[in-house]
């Protein structure tokens, strides 16, 4: 099995402009955010735990880990992202705390000894796999299965498309929530669809709030309602989305 290549491998200088964009950031920050609140100690009664960032690329989540008191294995298949990623651990003053090694995900099995790892760490990296299910199948094998063990797997889905947005400074970004509820008991399922926008507004709010706190939750409007006691309503085609301001 081989795998694809990171889009940004042969232009590096692209990939750390990308870095500093919205979706770069958010892609790094959000994901590091939601780690840090599972992993394991970083030194406990058996030494130093071990860290794996498969497909770390510049190394951005991988000293994080080190900054805790991890020891960090770092693989990725382009030779310079991982100069990049050694270059800023000397500059924080970690190069002891890091292992960088150029290898294919494909051979994750083969490079380490079964449950090794406390933690591992896959994000963005999944997508470009031929195999994902074999480089999961790695994973598996190369984390322990010790009670505290992580093992962390970000991969860009369709829910993560509404952040695209974000890469063009010019354009608002505006994300629209549908939900559709099924009830089979008397409820105003009204307010069950509504409630669930709202959820799901506030939490887009949530991720996204450490790059733009001045973002606006707008219009929270019923579209279509059928049976219960006060029969079918469906929204007069007259409020189109320009009244809504969508």
């Amino acid at each position: 099995m081989k795998v694809d290549v990171h889009p940004f491998q042969d232009d590096v200088e692209k990939y750390i402009a990308y870095l500093q964009t919205t979706e770069g950031r958010l892609r790094l920050d959000l994901a590091w955010m939601n780690l840090r609140n599972f992993l394991p100690r970083a030194v406990g009664a058996s030494g130093t735990s071990q860290a794996l960032d498969l497909g770390g690329g510049t190394g951005a989540t991988a000293l994080c880990l080190a900054e805790l008191g991890f020891h960090v294995t770092l693989v990725d298949k382009a030779e310079a992202m991982l100069s990049l990623a050694a270059e800023a651990a000397r500059g924080a003053g970690i190069s002891d705390r890091l292992t960088f090694q150029q290898a294919d995900a494909a051979d994750l099995a083969s490079l380490f000894p079964s449950s090794f790892f406390d933690v591992v760490v896959c994000h963005n990296m999944l997508e470009y796999a031929e195999d994902p299910a074999a480089v999961l199948r790695g994973i598996r094998q190369v984390s322990k299965r010790s009670a505290g063990a992580v093992v962390s797997i970000v991969v860009r889905n369709r829910a993560g498309e509404v952040l695209k947005a974000g890469r063009q400074p010019a354009t608002p970004f505006v994300h629209r929530q549908c939900t559709q509820v099924d009830t089979v008991d008397r409820t105003g399922v009204e307010m069950e669809a509504m409630t669930a926008c709202s959820i799901a507004a506030l939490t887009i709010y949530d991720m996204c709030k450490s790059i733009d706190r001045s973002m606006t939750i707008g219009d929270l409007t019923l579209w279509e309602k059928t049976g219960g006691r006060s029969g079918m309503y469906r929204r007069p085609p007259s409020l189109d989305d320009d009244e809504l301001g969508l």
